[in-house]
């Protein structure tokens, strides 16, 4: 639909903040306990509508509580009546950065919101079959959400914001209150501009097909009173090609404070630490130890491996994430380095909040 006038656009793109506040009540982010057969799992569940596909509208992940690996769930789909339906599968990333996902079973039943409990049953893709149920638990000490969307569509244009509203938690607000200031920051003034640039771009005959800015917080992890948010924007406004980033931000649950490496690594950790980094990211390259990192197209400054300050926590280790053009040309992407606590054990502090991940 076009507006005549774009002030009138403006003031419904302005109204649509707290109308869009408002629907997101359905939308959210939960975490469950239970079993499928016999096995012990814990489920994390994301209701919102997939941008892709707008018919699946629930995702998220699981694992097994005796080896703590992620399987993945993914082209779901949960009705008004409460019916589910979600595909289970295993995610890899090739080295030229295409996704991939192998199903491996699939899960039916019910929703009961009311009592926050899931049950049917779970059939894998070689027809072997079980009863599962959940149970909305955050025992293992994490915090639920509900999922906020905020999507103006302005003729070929168009901007949105997705994120989550952290709740029923005593570091709810402020979490809620540094993701609202100095994350998101005034998604209005934001989305004014983007509409005035898209006006300006069209009337200088410039490339204003596909306008469009994409703003996502995504939950990474939320466990043992750890909270890492990545916060996702992927811009086009004009131009030869888009721009991608990628943000994280691990908040502690126990205070609601920023979680900086010094807080969970031993005294003087940062030498050995960038040692086995570097060791890691020279392997997953093939590079030998005495090879420069500039014949390999890689730009650190002086030629010199360093970490970025750019990292989340999580079950398995602590990851690195490296934007375009931070170390590498625009062609060769994002970077994303993972040490696994099996190589870094020595460092984490004992009794700190990663020494679940290590002594367990």
């Amino acid at each position: 639909m076009k507006y005549r006038h774009l002030l009138t656009y403006i003031i419904l793109l302005l109204a649509s903040l707290s109308i869009s506040t408002a629907a997101a009540q359905t939308q959210f982010y939960k975490q469950f306990k239970g079993k499928i057969g016999d096995n012990e799992i814990r489920v994390e569940l994301i209701k919102a509508p997939s941008k892709d596909n707008p018919q699946f509208n629930l995702r998220g992940s699981y694992y097994y509580e005796r080896i703590g690996e992620n399987i993945q769930l993914k082209q779901g789909n949960i009705d008004n009546l409460g019916n589910i339906y979600l595909e289970e599968g295993v995610s890899k990333r090739d080295y030229d950065g295409q996704n991939s996902f192998a199903k491996t079973g699939t899960f039916r039943g019910m929703y009961y919101a009311n009592l926050g409990r899931l049950e049917g049953e779970w059939v894998s893709v070689n027809g072997q079959r079980l009863p599962f149920f959940f149970q909305e638990d955050y025992s293992n000490h994490s915090i639920p959400a509900e999922i906020i969307f905020n999507d103006i569509n302005y003729e070929s244009a168009e901007i949105r914001f997705h994120y989550p509203r952290f709740q029923n938690h005593p570091q709810a607000q402020s979490i809620n209150q540094y993701l609202q200031k100095n994350i998101l920051g005034d998604m209005q003034a934001k989305m004014i501009q983007f509409i005035n640039n898209y006006q300006e771009t069209a009337a200088l005959g410039g490339m204003a097909d596909g306008f469009e800015s994409t703003n996502i917080g995504y939950i990474r992890h939320n466990d043992h009173h750890i909270l890492t948010i990545e916060y996702s924007s992927n811009d086009f406004q004009g131009g030869m090609h888009g721009m991608f980033q990628s943000s994280f931000y691990n908040f502690n649950l126990q205070n609601g404070n920023l979680i900086s490496l010094d807080d969970v690594l031993v005294k003087g950790y940062e030498t050995p630490l960038t040692q086995i980094a570097e060791k890691i990211f020279r392997s997953k390259y093939g590079m030998k130890p005495d090879q420069s990192l500039g014949e390999f197209g890689f730009t650190f400054p002086g030629n010199a491996f360093k970490l970025t300050n750019n990292y989340y926590l999580d079950r398995q280790g602590i990851g690195f994430f490296y934007n375009v053009y931070e170390i590498a040309p625009y062609a060769v992407g994002y970077q994303e380095l993972f040490l696994p606590f099996e190589q870094i054990k020595q460092l984490v502090k004992k009794g700190g909040l990663l020494s679940p991940y290590v002594e367990n």
